[in-house]
């Protein structure tokens, strides 16, 4: 009987298929977004590799729905990597610029560039 892994050696094994997917495959953010979403579920917040994926994601940042910015956004802070400030910003401008969003996307969006962007750009870069 195969034995099952654990969470970490999982998405540990995900992320680098993942990772030798990034220039091969060229991953629009809509597509990194959901994987962000993965990654936020299962506290899976390696900052070297979303550093690489918040990378990626900025070259096609404008496909992404509001709420796959959201998913993006959550996941460069939580991971703390590089460049998630500025994705940060261009995702919250990017969320303004949409027209209609539904009753749960303005829940999300609200919560994720709300306070807890300002608090997450209020600290320091290290």
């Amino acid at each position: 009987a195969a034995k099952l892994l654990q969470p970490g050696p999982l998405l540990e094994a995900l992320a680098a298929q993942i990772q030798q997917r990034f220039s091969a495959d060229h991953l629009r953010a809509p597509h990194l977004a959901q994987i962000c979403a993965a990654y936020c579920h299962a506290r899976f917040l390696d900052s070297r590799h979303m550093s690489e994926v918040v990378a990626l994601a900025r070259i096609s940042l404008q496909e992404a729905l509001p709420l796959e910015l959201t998913w993006l956004a959550r996941a460069a802070m939580d991971a703390r990597a590089d460049h998630a400030q500025l994705l940060l910003k261009e995702a919250a401008l990017l969320t303004s610029e949409r027209g209609q969003m539904l009753p749960y996307e303005l829940r999300v969006v609200a919560s994720t560039f709300g306070p807890r962007a300002a608090t997450f750009l209020a600290e320091p870069l290290g």
